[in-house]
């Protein structure tokens, strides 16, 4: 049991550090008339995300996925993620309002 405990314990830290990152990269990725829409939209992906994952990760559990591939797929999200957010750093010329 303390295991099950301290493993619930570092997913929630980490899944509310990753939701704090959206407020602290907002500034310094967008302009002030952007920054309210930019965090907003951030957030709501993030949501939509915290709905659909439980949703597909369930339909691969009853395709006989076992758990490290589904840590490997929803890793393979966090990558893609950690690359958007570099490219705006980057490139931030690519994104911003015509």
């Amino acid at each position: 049991m303390p295991r099950f405990v301290s493993d619930t314990v570092c997913r929630q830290a980490s899944s509310l550090s990753i939701s704090d990152d959206v407020y602290a990269l907002t500034p310094s990725l967008y302009s002030t008339e952007q920054r309210v829409t930019a965090l907003g939209w951030g957030i709501g992906i993030g949501r939509v995300g915290a709905i659909i994952s439980p949703l597909v990760a369930g339909r691969l559990i009853d395709a006989n996925w076992k758990s490290a591939e589904l840590y490997v797929l929803f890793a393979l999200a966090f990558v893609l993620a950690a690359m958007a957010v570099w490219m705006m750093k980057s490139h931030p010329v690519w994104f911003a309002a015509s």
